[in-house]
């Protein structure tokens, strides 16, 4: 064997070392792969936009239809998305229990591009909403929380003239429907590992509160105890005593922190992203409060009605004296056409009473062309079925009428 030169030396050794390097390693050696983020889910998704004001009990229903129709559809996740400032407990509480039922995975996004609020309402409907139960728990075991998401520009608030209960049907059992929410809320909030105050805070305040960070605290806490002025609580429920007013503001910022909801998203591709759901396929329906529609057609209905009336009376006003030559003719012509006029009135009265039924909730306003001034909300009633009863009562007299006139 020749002599070796410094260089041949030095890349020997470093092949010994490498091979015994992989010795070391065993057969099954290979090298380390980069992690890999796991991956998205696919599931047949629902996008349900629940539009507006949370402000009749049609609305339950409505979403009760849209929920059938995505269940026969094979829907696997239901992503929720609310806007609006206004709310009535019995009707979070109806549409909360829906969803429920539903059973599958769901999450709740706050997002509202009008005014960047989100009522207190909503926000709760977004907490009580429920995931389904993960793999190895029983069918009929208790739903977690469904996560929720929130668009960073948003506010959580509670205004004065938000909480709508005064329009909520007669007989309406809030005793009940309080006392179900609130614990509910309460419950879903203990899961989260959120300050349980924020329930009352959100629902039914009453006194000042301020959310605080202990020293060492992950999350911040509500307190009702004034911090100094100097701490850097952040105000949540600020009461306004002269007005006799409680207000309520939570910024995406402080939800997030708080735990109450999961983290930021501007669009539904944020949220489903950060939940590793690829929505396959995605459809997408939207439920609004058909309320103040209801109204404004309620009112043209019962104008239809007394244009119709008017005109039928009319008509049979127009009728000559006996002594005309024609006056059997016209006689009978014209009881043909106020019958004519009297079925539009008839149709437009069954149209108003059927929206009557379908939104109660008018009945607690004042009827249309009558005046509030000076009128107890509990009396609104009696008059609607007064109108009604004035509109029927008129039609069946000049119906009568016609009748006769037609030879009916």
């Amino acid at each position: 064997m020749g002599s070796w030169c410094p260089q041949q030396l030095v890349r020997l050794l470093v092949l010994v070392i490498a091979a015994l390097a992989i010795g070391a390693a065993g057969p099954g050696f290979a090298p380390a792969a980069a992690e890999q983020p796991p991956r998205s889910t696919a599931k047949r998704t629902l996008h349900l936009r629940l539009r507006g004001d949370l402000d009749c009990t049609k609305l339950v229903r409505d979403v009760a239809a849209e929920l059938a129709r995505a269940r026969n559809d094979g829907v696997e996740f239901l992503l929720l998305e609310l806007d609006g400032d206004r709310w009535r407990a019995d009707v979070v509480w109806g549409i909360a229990q829906e969803i429920r039922a539903m059973r599958i995975p769901v999450a709740a996004w706050l997002v509202d591009a009008r005014d960047r609020r989100i009522g207190t309402g909503q926000a709760v409907l977004a907490l009580l909403v429920a995931a389904s139960p993960t793999a190895g728990e029983e069918a009929d075991a208790p739903l977690a929380p469904a996560p929720i998401y929130i668009d960073p520009r948003a506010t959580i608030e509670l205004n004065p003239g938000s909480d709508l209960r005064d329009t909520a049907p007669e007989g309406t059992d809030w005793g009940t429907i309080d006392r179900e929410l609130q614990g509910a809320a309460w419950r879903a909030l203990r899961l989260r590992g959120v300050d349980t105050e924020l329930a009352a805070a959100m629902l039914a305040p009453t006194d000042d509160a301020w959310a605080v960070t202990d020293e060492g605290a992950p999350r911040p806490r509500l307190t009702m105890e004034r911090p100094p002025l100097d701490s850097a609580a952040i105000p949540v429920v600020t009461r306004a005593p002269a007005l006799e007013t409680v207000s309520v503001r939570l910024d995406a910022v402080l939800a997030i922190r708080m735990g109450f909801a999961a983290g930021p998203a501007r669009s539904p591709g944020d949220l489903l992203s950060a939940m590793r759901v690829t929505a396959a396929p995605r459809s997408t329906r939207e439920v609004a409060s058909g309320l103040g529609k209801a109204r404004e057609v309620v009112s043209a209905r019962l104008a239809a009605v007394d244009r119709a009336l008017e005109r039928a009376d009319q008509i049979l006003r127009d009728v000559p004296y006996r002594s005309a030559p024609d006056y059997h003719h016209k006689r009978k012509k014209a009881g043909e056409a106020a019958l004519q006029a009297l079925d539009g009135a008839a149709n437009a009265i069954l149209d108003a009473e059927e929206l009557i039924a379908d939104y109660p909730e008018l009945l607690r306003s004042s009827p249309p062309s009558r005046t509030s001034v000076g009128e107890r909300p509990e009396f609104f009633r009696d008059q609607w079925r007064r109108l009604f009863q004035e509109k029927r009562d008129e039609y069946s007299r000049l119906a009568a009428r016609a009748r006769e006139y037609a030879g009916r």
